[in-house]
Protein backbone atom coordinates (compact mmCIF):
# COMPACT_ATOMS: atom_id res chain seq x y z
CA UNK A 1 0.00 0.00 0.00
CA UNK A 2 2.99 2.05 -0.39
CA UNK A 3 2.38 3.22 -3.59
CA UNK A 4 -0.28 5.60 -4.38
CA UNK A 5 -3.02 4.31 -6.09
CA UNK A 6 -5.13 6.09 -9.32
CA UNK A 7 -7.87 7.37 -8.08
CA UNK A 8 -10.29 4.80 -10.08
CA UNK A 9 -9.26 2.35 -7.88
CA UNK A 10 -10.64 4.86 -5.10
CA UNK A 11 -14.00 5.15 -6.84
CA UNK A 12 -14.23 1.44 -6.97
CA UNK A 13 -12.78 0.17 -3.81
CA UNK A 14 -14.25 2.92 -1.09
CA UNK A 15 -17.95 2.83 -0.55
CA UNK A 16 -20.40 4.34 1.76
CA UNK A 17 -21.08 1.10 3.65
CA UNK A 18 -18.24 -1.87 4.73
CA UNK A 19 -21.31 -4.57 5.04
CA UNK A 20 -22.52 -3.77 1.85
CA UNK A 21 -19.03 -3.87 -0.63
CA UNK A 22 -17.82 -7.22 1.70
CA UNK A 23 -21.60 -8.92 0.92
CA UNK A 24 -21.47 -7.64 -3.05
CA UNK A 25 -17.56 -8.87 -3.60
CA UNK A 26 -16.89 -11.72 -0.79
CA UNK A 27 -15.17 -12.29 2.54
CA UNK A 28 -11.73 -11.12 1.31
CA UNK A 29 -13.06 -8.22 0.35
CA UNK A 30 -13.27 -7.08 4.15
CA UNK A 31 -9.00 -7.12 4.25
CA UNK A 32 -8.98 -5.26 0.93
CA UNK A 33 -11.98 -2.40 2.31
CA UNK A 34 -9.95 -2.31 5.40
CA UNK A 35 -6.32 -1.38 4.11
CA UNK A 36 -7.52 1.06 1.50
CA UNK A 37 -9.62 2.95 4.36
CA UNK A 38 -5.87 2.87 6.16
CA UNK A 39 -4.44 4.36 3.15
CA UNK A 40 -6.49 6.67 2.60
CA UNK A 41 -6.51 8.12 6.26
CA UNK A 42 -2.78 7.76 6.05
CA UNK A 43 -2.72 10.25 2.82
CA UNK A 44 -5.45 12.34 4.59
CA UNK A 45 -3.37 13.30 7.42
CA UNK A 46 -0.05 13.33 5.80
CA UNK A 47 -1.66 16.04 3.44
CA UNK A 48 -3.07 17.79 6.30
CA UNK A 49 0.46 18.12 8.18
CA UNK A 50 2.16 18.86 5.15
CA UNK A 51 -0.23 22.24 4.05
CA UNK A 52 1.53 23.31 7.95
CA UNK A 53 4.80 22.04 7.61
CA UNK A 54 6.72 25.43 5.66
CA UNK A 55 9.99 24.03 5.32
CA UNK A 56 8.94 22.39 2.98
CA UNK A 57 7.14 25.05 0.64
CA UNK A 58 9.65 26.97 -1.98
CA UNK A 59 9.14 30.49 -0.66
CA UNK A 60 10.84 33.88 -2.17
CA UNK A 61 13.86 35.02 0.17
CA UNK A 62 12.41 36.55 3.05
CA UNK A 63 13.35 39.45 5.93
CA UNK A 64 14.96 37.87 8.79
CA UNK A 65 12.80 38.28 12.02
CA UNK A 66 10.19 39.78 9.89
CA UNK A 67 8.10 36.65 10.60
CA UNK A 68 8.05 36.93 14.14
CA UNK A 69 7.51 40.95 13.57
CA UNK A 70 4.33 40.45 11.68
CA UNK A 71 3.03 37.04 14.00
CA UNK A 72 3.40 39.37 17.31
CA UNK A 73 1.59 42.23 15.46
CA UNK A 74 -0.78 39.88 14.43
CA UNK A 75 -1.73 37.92 17.99
CA UNK A 76 -2.12 41.56 19.51
CA UNK A 77 -4.52 42.43 16.79
CA UNK A 78 -6.22 39.31 16.97
CA UNK A 79 -6.63 40.00 20.42
CA UNK A 80 -8.08 43.55 20.08
CA UNK A 81 -10.81 42.24 17.69
CA UNK A 82 -11.70 39.11 18.65
CA UNK A 83 -10.29 36.74 21.74
CA UNK A 84 -8.63 38.34 24.46
CA UNK A 85 -6.84 35.63 25.49
CA UNK A 86 -6.64 33.61 22.08
CA UNK A 87 -8.92 30.81 23.20
CA UNK A 88 -11.69 29.49 21.61
CA UNK A 89 -14.61 30.03 24.19
CA UNK A 90 -13.55 34.15 24.04
CA UNK A 91 -15.32 34.04 20.31
CA UNK A 92 -18.48 34.08 21.17
CA UNK A 93 -18.36 37.88 23.39
CA UNK A 94 -15.35 38.73 21.54
CA UNK A 95 -14.47 42.50 22.48
CA UNK A 96 -18.07 43.90 21.53
CA UNK A 97 -19.60 46.23 24.09
CA UNK A 98 -23.05 45.53 22.79
CA UNK A 99 -24.97 43.33 20.01
CA UNK A 100 -23.98 42.83 16.66
CA UNK A 101 -20.65 45.54 17.46
CA UNK A 102 -18.66 46.29 14.07
CA UNK A 103 -15.05 47.71 14.43
CA UNK A 104 -15.14 50.22 11.69
CA UNK A 105 -12.11 52.14 9.85
CA UNK A 106 -13.47 54.10 6.85
CA UNK A 107 -10.62 55.75 4.57
CA UNK A 108 -10.26 57.22 1.39
CA UNK A 109 -8.79 54.11 0.08
CA UNK A 110 -10.08 51.96 -2.95
CA UNK A 111 -10.29 48.97 -0.81
CA UNK A 112 -12.71 47.89 1.96
CA UNK A 113 -12.00 44.59 3.87
CA UNK A 114 -14.35 42.92 6.01
CA UNK A 115 -14.66 39.93 8.47
CA UNK A 116 -17.78 39.25 8.98
CA UNK A 117 -17.12 36.05 11.09
CA UNK A 118 -14.30 36.80 13.08
CA UNK A 119 -16.13 36.25 15.88
CA UNK A 120 -19.36 33.94 16.64
CA UNK A 121 -22.24 34.03 14.74
CA UNK A 122 -25.86 32.71 14.25
CA UNK A 123 -26.93 31.60 11.16
CA UNK A 124 -30.30 30.35 9.93
CA UNK A 125 -30.85 26.67 9.82
CA UNK A 126 -32.91 25.87 6.86
CA UNK A 127 -34.17 22.36 8.06
CA UNK A 128 -35.62 23.37 11.85
CA UNK A 129 -35.58 27.52 10.61
CA UNK A 130 -33.67 28.26 13.84
CA UNK A 131 -30.36 29.92 14.70
CA UNK A 132 -27.80 28.04 15.58
CA UNK A 133 -24.56 29.54 17.06
CA UNK A 134 -21.71 29.06 14.58
CA UNK A 135 -17.97 28.97 15.08
CA UNK A 136 -15.55 32.23 14.32
CA UNK A 137 -13.42 31.85 11.22
CA UNK A 138 -10.26 32.52 14.00
CA UNK A 139 -7.85 34.83 13.41
CA UNK A 140 -9.91 36.57 10.41
CA UNK A 141 -10.69 39.92 12.43
CA UNK A 142 -6.93 40.22 13.78
CA UNK A 143 -5.59 39.85 9.87
CA UNK A 144 -7.93 42.51 8.54
CA UNK A 145 -7.36 45.09 11.29
CA UNK A 146 -3.42 44.70 10.71
CA UNK A 147 -4.23 45.18 6.95
CA UNK A 148 -6.09 48.56 7.79
CA UNK A 149 -3.24 49.58 9.72
CA UNK A 150 0.02 48.64 7.30
CA UNK A 151 -2.44 49.50 3.83
CA UNK A 152 -4.83 52.25 5.04
CA UNK A 153 -8.15 50.31 3.68
CA UNK A 154 -11.15 50.93 5.22
CA UNK A 155 -12.48 47.85 7.15
CA UNK A 156 -15.03 46.16 9.17
CA UNK A 157 -15.03 43.61 12.00
CA UNK A 158 -17.75 41.78 13.50
CA UNK A 159 -16.02 42.06 17.26
CA UNK A 160 -18.85 39.74 18.58
CA UNK A 161 -21.91 39.25 20.36
CA UNK A 162 -23.75 38.19 16.74
CA UNK A 163 -27.43 37.48 17.01
CA UNK A 164 -27.56 36.83 13.29
CA UNK A 165 -24.64 35.95 10.47
CA UNK A 166 -23.82 39.02 8.28
CA UNK A 167 -22.54 36.54 5.71
CA UNK A 168 -26.17 35.09 5.49
CA UNK A 169 -28.60 37.26 6.25
CA UNK A 170 -29.94 39.69 3.42
CA UNK A 171 -30.09 42.30 6.37
CA UNK A 172 -27.54 42.85 8.76
CA UNK A 173 -25.66 46.47 10.05
CA UNK A 174 -22.39 44.96 8.88
CA UNK A 175 -23.95 45.06 5.22
CA UNK A 176 -25.61 48.73 5.72
CA UNK A 177 -21.80 50.03 6.58
CA UNK A 178 -20.49 48.15 3.46
CA UNK A 179 -23.04 49.62 1.44
CA UNK A 180 -22.80 53.35 2.59
CA UNK A 181 -19.13 53.09 1.95
CA UNK A 182 -19.11 51.87 -1.60
CA UNK A 183 -21.88 54.32 -2.53
CA UNK A 184 -20.37 57.66 -0.47
CA UNK A 185 -16.94 57.10 -1.87
CA UNK A 186 -16.10 57.50 -5.19
CA UNK A 187 -12.76 55.91 -5.32
CA UNK A 188 -14.50 52.45 -3.88
CA UNK A 189 -13.53 50.03 -6.42
CA UNK A 190 -12.72 46.75 -4.34
CA UNK A 191 -14.32 44.40 -1.69
CA UNK A 192 -12.50 42.02 0.07
CA UNK A 193 -14.17 39.37 2.52
CA UNK A 194 -11.87 37.57 4.59
CA UNK A 195 -13.25 34.18 6.05
CA UNK A 196 -11.17 30.91 6.76
CA UNK A 197 -11.42 27.33 5.81
CA UNK A 198 -10.30 24.02 7.25
CA UNK A 199 -6.53 22.93 5.67
CA UNK A 200 -8.34 19.56 4.70
CA UNK A 201 -9.90 20.96 0.98
CA UNK A 202 -8.77 19.36 -1.78
CA UNK A 203 -10.45 18.42 -5.27
CA UNK A 204 -9.23 14.59 -5.77
CA UNK A 205 -8.74 12.28 -3.60
CA UNK A 206 -5.01 11.30 -5.06
CA UNK A 207 -3.97 15.16 -4.64
CA UNK A 208 -0.73 15.71 -3.34
CA UNK A 209 -1.40 19.28 -1.74
CA UNK A 210 -4.34 20.65 -0.13
CA UNK A 211 -5.85 24.13 -1.15
CA UNK A 212 -3.95 27.17 0.85
CA UNK A 213 -6.36 29.37 -0.33
CA UNK A 214 -9.72 29.53 -2.45
CA UNK A 215 -11.79 32.65 -3.53
CA UNK A 216 -15.46 32.77 -4.18
CA UNK A 217 -16.36 35.31 -6.83
CA UNK A 218 -20.15 34.07 -7.30
CA UNK A 219 -21.55 32.72 -10.78
CA UNK A 220 -21.75 36.12 -12.59
CA UNK A 221 -18.53 38.13 -11.34
CA UNK A 222 -17.50 40.98 -13.39
CA UNK A 223 -14.96 41.37 -15.55
CA UNK A 224 -12.54 42.98 -13.17
CA UNK A 225 -13.59 40.73 -10.52
CA UNK A 226 -12.49 37.87 -12.95
CA UNK A 227 -9.25 39.55 -13.80
CA UNK A 228 -8.29 40.68 -10.49
CA UNK A 229 -8.98 36.87 -9.22
CA UNK A 230 -6.44 35.66 -11.80
CA UNK A 231 -3.58 38.00 -10.57
CA UNK A 232 -4.23 36.56 -7.26
CA UNK A 233 -4.09 33.08 -8.39
CA UNK A 234 -0.64 33.94 -9.68
CA UNK A 235 0.37 35.59 -6.62
CA UNK A 236 -0.36 32.79 -4.82
CA UNK A 237 2.40 30.96 -7.09
CA UNK A 238 4.88 33.65 -4.93
CA UNK A 239 4.05 32.04 -1.77
CA UNK A 240 4.06 28.29 -2.80
CA UNK A 241 -0.10 28.18 -2.18
CA UNK A 242 -2.56 26.29 -4.01
CA UNK A 243 -5.02 28.96 -4.95
CA UNK A 244 -8.30 27.89 -6.79
CA UNK A 245 -11.35 29.88 -8.50
CA UNK A 246 -14.98 28.68 -7.64
CA UNK A 247 -13.52 25.78 -6.79
CA UNK A 248 -15.45 21.98 -5.78
CA UNK A 249 -13.62 20.26 -3.16
CA UNK A 250 -14.41 16.32 -1.68
CA UNK A 251 -17.01 15.97 1.11
CA UNK A 252 -15.04 14.01 3.84
CA UNK A 253 -16.20 11.70 6.45
CA UNK A 254 -15.01 11.95 10.42
CA UNK A 255 -14.94 8.77 11.24
CA UNK A 256 -13.73 6.67 9.83
CA UNK A 257 -11.54 9.21 7.51
CA UNK A 258 -13.16 8.54 3.64
CA UNK A 259 -14.81 10.50 1.32
CA UNK A 260 -18.80 11.02 1.29
CA UNK A 261 -20.92 9.56 -1.48
CA UNK A 262 -23.76 10.83 -3.65
CA UNK A 263 -26.86 8.07 -3.39
CA UNK A 264 -25.84 6.71 -6.52
CA UNK A 265 -22.23 6.41 -5.61
CA UNK A 266 -20.27 8.96 -6.94
CA UNK A 267 -18.06 11.36 -4.89
CA UNK A 268 -20.10 13.85 -2.64
CA UNK A 269 -18.57 17.56 -3.63
CA UNK A 270 -18.86 20.50 -1.90
CA UNK A 271 -18.88 23.83 -4.14
CA UNK A 272 -17.34 26.92 -3.03
CA UNK A 273 -17.91 30.26 -4.81
CA UNK A 274 -19.64 32.32 -2.83
CA UNK A 275 -22.87 32.97 -4.85
CA UNK A 276 -25.58 33.34 -2.03
CA UNK A 277 -27.26 36.44 -2.51
CA UNK A 278 -26.90 37.26 1.27
CA UNK A 279 -23.14 36.90 1.22
CA UNK A 280 -21.54 40.31 1.89
CA UNK A 281 -19.56 39.37 -1.62
CA UNK A 282 -22.64 39.49 -3.86
CA UNK A 283 -24.46 42.24 -2.13
CA UNK A 284 -21.03 44.19 -2.83
CA UNK A 285 -21.40 43.57 -6.44
CA UNK A 286 -25.03 44.92 -6.18
CA UNK A 287 -24.91 48.04 -4.60
CA UNK A 288 -21.87 49.19 -6.92
CA UNK A 289 -23.40 47.49 -9.96
CA UNK A 290 -26.97 50.00 -8.63
CA UNK A 291 -24.60 53.26 -8.26
CA UNK A 292 -26.14 55.64 -11.55
CA UNK A 293 -22.03 56.16 -12.04
CA UNK A 294 -20.63 52.68 -13.37
CA UNK A 295 -17.41 52.38 -12.24
CA UNK A 296 -14.64 49.26 -12.30
CA UNK A 297 -15.83 47.40 -9.03
CA UNK A 298 -14.04 44.03 -7.63
CA UNK A 299 -15.89 41.74 -5.21
CA UNK A 300 -13.84 39.02 -3.92
CA UNK A 301 -14.64 36.37 -0.88
CA UNK A 302 -11.30 34.70 0.61
CA UNK A 303 -11.04 31.45 2.00
CA UNK A 304 -7.77 31.36 3.99
CA UNK A 305 -6.49 28.15 5.32
CA UNK A 306 -6.53 27.53 8.83
CA UNK A 307 -2.27 27.57 8.59
CA UNK A 308 -2.50 30.93 7.43
CA UNK A 309 -4.35 32.39 10.11
CA UNK A 310 -4.25 33.15 14.12
CA UNK A 311 -5.32 30.25 15.65
CA UNK A 312 -6.27 29.96 19.18
CA UNK A 313 -3.95 28.48 21.23
CA UNK A 314 -6.52 25.33 22.62
CA UNK A 315 -7.44 25.00 19.23
CA UNK A 316 -8.56 21.17 18.36
CA UNK A 317 -5.57 21.36 15.24
CA UNK A 318 -3.38 23.94 16.54
CA UNK A 319 -0.27 23.38 14.01
CA UNK A 320 2.56 24.80 16.73
CA UNK A 321 4.08 27.79 17.32
CA UNK A 322 7.08 27.65 14.21
CA UNK A 323 4.03 26.82 11.96
CA UNK A 324 1.64 29.34 12.70
CA UNK A 325 4.85 32.09 12.92
CA UNK A 326 5.53 31.15 8.93
CA UNK A 327 1.96 30.53 8.47
CA UNK A 328 0.20 33.78 9.68
CA UNK A 329 3.24 35.83 7.86
CA UNK A 330 2.89 34.16 4.56
CA UNK A 331 -0.98 34.58 4.78
CA UNK A 332 -0.43 38.41 5.74
CA UNK A 333 2.18 39.15 2.92
CA UNK A 334 -0.21 37.11 0.60
CA UNK A 335 -3.57 39.33 1.10
CA UNK A 336 -1.14 42.33 1.65
CA UNK A 337 0.18 41.91 -2.24
CA UNK A 338 -2.98 41.41 -3.46
CA UNK A 339 -4.47 44.30 -1.97
CA UNK A 340 -1.82 45.98 -3.69
CA UNK A 341 -2.83 44.99 -6.87
CA UNK A 342 -6.82 46.60 -6.39
CA UNK A 343 -5.29 49.84 -5.28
Amino acid sequence: MSDLLPEPDFLDLIQPDRDEYIAANGSDAAIEYDQILIYLKDLFEQRKQSIADFSTYNLPQLPDGEADTIYERLQEAERLSASPRLLVDDYKKGTAKSYNDLWIKSTASPVVLTAEHATSQKRVNHISQKRELKDADFGTGGLVRLLHEDTNNSAIISTGRQTKDPNNDMEHPLKKVLGEIIKNRQQSRAHISIHGSKRTRFARLTDSKNFGVMLGIGDEPTDDTLEASERIVDIGKNYDLRVVINQDFVAMEAKPVMPKRKPYGSLKTISYSARYPGTTRAFAQRTAAGLETLRPFVAIQFELSDVLRVMPTDYEIYPGDQSQRMGTYIGYLFIKEALNTLA
